[in-house]
């Protein structure tokens, strides 16, 4: 089981934050009355000038003389669409199973609202699963051995070009409906932070909000905790393009990564905050609950 019970049934409080979006709906699958054809007839009102005369109901005014419109009554849904990356660097210190636990998370908040959920894998040479779920609370289990279904990819031996295509890539085209899109992963991509504002512009554009999850190791995060390994020279080789490079960890190695790791995170916050969007950073040596209940939680609403 990906979640404990108690952390479930929290999460069945909780939907996710309305007051980003206008078309997305005000408290997860709405009921709308409309008149004309829809999914369940609700009743009759009197016509008032500007209603569409094709919704008049002919057999009322015969019996009535009077002009009546049909009101039907439908269910309109959000949709949350979540990317999960499961390349081959995902597979480091349980980057991938943290990333499926907050999928699962945001599986049991959609789901519990009564709107629709679509799960897809990321990674090259992956067909890109769509994994769809609208049956409400009755499919979070189905949705939960889905996602723990997911595997990282075999890291890559040779030197090559790399696991993942290009991230912003393969969701700018996949077909979004509109609602929430949630994007997890480490982004340890080169080419993510040269198309990531334009993939958000490119969603927003779609009538998505996007919210992105980086996911790094507690080492990735935190690198102060190598200190006890400074002085020794490691041969490191790049999971995904298979590359190769001879280091030696000491103070300055150290310093100069966590100032690159800053950068980075802070280039992808700057276009998440221009495009109007969320990024968050999450590493495995936070606890599960802190992460989905403080971490993660200016995105929900209770």
């Amino acid at each position: 089981m990906l979640l404990d019970n108690s952390i479930i049934e929290r999460l069945r409080t909780i939907n996710l934050a309305n007051n980003r979006n206008s078309y997305l709906a005000d408290e997860g699958a709405v009921l709308v009355i409309r008149s004309g054809s829809s999914d369940e007839f609700l009743g009759y009102r009197e016509y008032v000038p500007g209603d569409d005369v094709r919704n008049l109901d002919w057999n009322a005014y015969a019996r009535l003389d009077k002009f009546y419109v049909r009101e039907n009554m439908e269910i309109r849904r959000s949709c949350v669409n979540v990317f999960m990356d499961t390349s081959a660097s995902m597979g480091f210190d349980n980057k991938l199973l943290l990333a499926k636990k907050i999928a699962a998370a945001i599986s049991v908040i959609t789901l519990e609202n009564e709107n629709e959920l679509s799960v897809r894998d990321l990674s090259k040479n992956t067909r890109l699963n769509n994994l769809e779920f609208s049956g409400g609370r009755g499919d979070i289990p189905k949705a939960f051995r889905e996602i723990e279904a997911f595997t990282a990819k075999e890291p890559v031996e040779a030197e090559g070009k790399g696991e993942i295509e290009s991230i912003s890539e393969r969701i700018v085209t996949s077909a979004l409906r509109p609602g929430y899109t949630f994007i997890i992963s480490d982004f340890l991509n080169e080419d993510f932070t040269d198309n990531e504002y334009k993939m958000l512009t490119i969603l927003k554009a779609s009538k998505q909000y996007p919210i992105l999850i980086q996911v790094l190791s507690n080492e990735e995060a935190d690198p102060k905790q190598m200190q006890s390994s400074k002085g020794l020279t490691l041969n490191m080789i790049d999971s995904e393009t298979g590359k190769k490079k001879k280091i030696t960890l000491d103070r300055g190695v150290i310093e100069r990564y966590i100032r690159t790791l800053n950068d980075f995170k802070e280039k992808i916050r700057k276009n998440a905050a221009i495009a109007g969007c969320e990024f968050i950073s999450v590493n495995t040596g936070e606890k599960v609950e802190d992460i989905l209940f403080n971490r993660l939680k200016r995105i929900y609403t209770l």
